[in-house]
C-alpha cells in the first residue's frame, strides 16, 4: 500500500515538475527532486527512468 501510494504521489510530483518548466513561478526542481526520492523508495525502474530521461534528468543533475 505505502509504495502504491509513493508512486502515485511521484507521478503527481512528476507532472507538477513539467508544469514548472513551462509556467514562470512554480519550481521544477523540488518537485522532480521529491517523485526521485519517492520513486527511489517505491520503484527502482521508475526511479532510474527519471534519472535516465532525456528532459527531466538534467535538472536532476544539475
Amino acid at each position: 500500500m505505502k509504495k502504491t501510494i509513493y508512486i502515485i504521489v511521484g507521478c503527481i510530483s512528476v507532472v507538477l515538475g513539467i508544469i514548472g518548466i513551462f509556467v514562470p513561478g512554480l519550481p521544477t526542481t523540488p518537485f522532480l527532486l521529491l517523485s526521485s526520492w519517492l520513486f527511489y523508495n517505491s520503484s527502482k525502474r521508475l526511479h532510474d527512468a527519471l534519472h535516465r530521461s532525456k528532459w527531466l534528468g538534467p535538472y536532476l543533475r544539475r
